[in-house]
């Protein structure tokens, strides 16, 4: 795997995912001039794959941490290198450009007892080629500024350069809570599960489009609110919902506890709703254990498929 140096303490950001599949991983940590260091596992978070390690011996000379950018500051065409550990090939470069600043990508987690997660999570798209080994490594900007943080792509037959990386922004803002907290903490969510209704097919049910409600968790604060399954939210802060994206962005830029003011069709009745809705705690989880019998994770990267 990649990592990126944060401070000159030691502390180290990389992919959860890197030892999703290795109960009780130990971490050694090999510099660009090839001496190696030991280090300790801090806090991880399965969300957002970030992690981070902290060394536990220091060189004699001092870190150099890495400088990161403004990954909203990130545009289509801007030209970009990765700089990984693919196949153990230390400090390989490859070189291409942003296909797109802001994109989402599905995946699910399956814990011990057969639970299933889905999440979504924002990347950077990239047609840099990044191969395993890549992960958790920088993705850099021309003025040498990271902007993100290496972590998947699709592996399949007759597709070539979908490449992500978690922006900067949200590397940091997550890197820093995993460092405080030991987990990420603040983090908002409405407590539902949907389904996404496009344009399709609300003009072949003469349905509105939005995201139709499943279920409601026990937690959700939209519990008791006289919401249903079956009703859907077709606003959410004043922005019409097109598709789940438009919804995630604006939850992903708030906290628990923040509210959102959502307009809900009431399938029932044919009316419309809005409502205020406070963000709950949406929990962090790690894939780090140190039990023999983990929980076994779909592993989004280097492996990600958006048609399963």
């Amino acid at each position: 795997a990649s990592g990126v140096i944060l401070d000159e303490k030691g502390y180290i950001l990389s992919n959860d995912h890197i030892y999703y599949d290795i109960p009780n991983a130990k971490f050694i940590i090999t510099l660009s001039n090839g001496e190696s260091y030991k280090a300790v596992y801090v806090a991880g978070d399965s969300r957002s794959d970030l992690c981070v390690l902290k060394m536990t011996e220091l060189p004699d000379e001092a870190l150099t941490p890495a400088v990161f950018g403004d990954s909203t500051k990130v545009s289509a065409g801007d030209e970009v290198i990765a700089i990984g550990n693919p196949k153990g090939l230390e400090g390989t470069v490859t070189k291409g450009i942003i296909s797109a600043p802001s994109r989402r990508i599905s995946f699910s987690t399956t814990d011990a007892s057969g639970n299933t997660s889905n999440y979504s999570m924002r990347v950077i798209q990239t047609d840099t080629p990044l191969n395993s080994g890549n992960s958790g490594g920088a993705l850099v900007n021309m003025y040498g500024q990271v902007i993100g943080i290496s972590s998947s792509k699709i592996e399949l037959s007759g597709y070539e350069g979908l490449c992500f990386a978690i922006p900067s922004n949200d590397a940091v803002k997550y890197a820093e809570s995993l460092i405080e907290n030991n987990c990420v903490k603040g983090r908002g969510k409405l407590g539902i599960t949907y389904y996404g209704i496009s344009s399709a097919v609300a003009k072949a049910t003469d349905m509105p489009y939005g995201l139709q409600i499943a279920q409601i968790g026990e937690t959700s604060d939209l519990q008791g609110r006289g919401i249903s399954a079956g009703d859907i939210i077709t606003e959410i802060d004043g922005n019409q919902i097109t598709d789940s994206d438009v919804a995630l962005d604006v939850i992903d830029d708030k906290q628990t506890g923040d509210t959102v003011t959502l307009k809900i069709y009431l399938y029932e009745s044919g009316k419309y709703k809005t409502i205020e809705v406070r963000l709950i705690e949406d929990e962090s989880v790690s894939s780090y254990s140190t039990q023999t019998q983990q929980q076994t994770t779909t592993n989004p990267m280097y492996n990600y498929n958006p048609f399963q």
